[in-house]
């Protein structure tokens, strides 16, 4: 038996819908991440075995991410700096609700709670709402949520993750998070050919996407493990969704 051990590319998200009054102010947005301890998560959720994560392109993608150290600042887990936010916003004791949904499992829920308490500590005052995945799937494409936490997909080059994910008007923009400025920034990087000039590009992306909270946070990422057979020959694990194109390839010798 062959084994490889990865990061995930995808990660656990905490989408912010858009369509929520309160996280159209940037500072709630903040409020929110700046509540958030990734190091805990990891502790908890992971038994220790992952890395703090950004919104966009995480570590799992090697140089097209932000360096660790950076990616730490986003998260300085202050729950009075937080609160001050919040107020600064206009708000105290913040209702929110956090969606999750029964076929995502017990991981989720873990997550979940973990992020309840997290805000709690925050100024914030959060639920969690259970439903099916027909009805949080039907919610999450009409962005019909306040918080939501759900698995990240992934796609090979880092377009896949920025572009359709963070575009305004993106029908994979579940948050249907808009901004402006950000969106010559994601056109610019599909166009930019030199790979180092376009890694710049991606970086300024990425920064704008996780200093302003945008569409959603994405705190922490554990690792994967694939497992094969022997002799089935030609295989490897691909950083991309879905297994039919991993084993196109693939062949078993008896």
């Amino acid at each position: 038996m062959l084994f490889r051990s990865t990061l995930d590319p995808g990660g656990d998200k905490i989408y912010i819908s858009n369509k929520w009054a309160p996280a159209q102010n940037l500072k709630v947005r903040q409020a929110i991440r700046t509540a958030l301890d990734p190091k805990a998560m990891i502790q908890t959720l992971v038994q220790g075995n992952g890395e703090v994560n950004i919104a966009g392109i995480g570590p799992a993608w090697g140089d097209w991410t932000l360096p660790t150290a950076e990616r730490e600042k986003f998260y300085p887990h202050d729950a009075a700096a937080a609160k001050a936010m919040l107020k600064d916003a206009g708000y105290e004791n913040l209702p929110v609700d956090i969606l999750y949904s029964t076929g995502s499992g017990q991981s989720f829920l873990l997550f979940a709670q973990m992020v309840e308490s997290q805000l709690k500590a925050a100024g914030f005052a959060p639920k969690i709402t259970t439903v099916d995945d027909a009805v949080a799937f039907d919610r999450k494409r009409k962005a019909d949520f306040e918080l939501h936490v759900f698995g990240g997909s992934y796609r090979p080059d880092p377009d896949g993750n920025l572009y359709a994910t963070f575009k305004c008007g993106s029908s994979l923009n579940y948050s249907q998070a808009c901004d402006r400025e950000l969106d010559p920034l994601l056109e610019k990087q599909r166009t930019t050919v030199d790979p180092k000039e376009r890694q710049k590009v991606v970086y300024d992306a990425l920064r704008m996407i996780n200093d302003r909270s945008l569409g959603f946070v994405q705190p922490y990422v554990g690792f994967s493990t694939d497992y094969w057979r022997n002799n089935l020959k030609n295989y490897y694990p691909h950083m991309y969704w879905g297994f039919g194109l991993k084993y196109m390839e693939a062949w078993l010798d008896k």
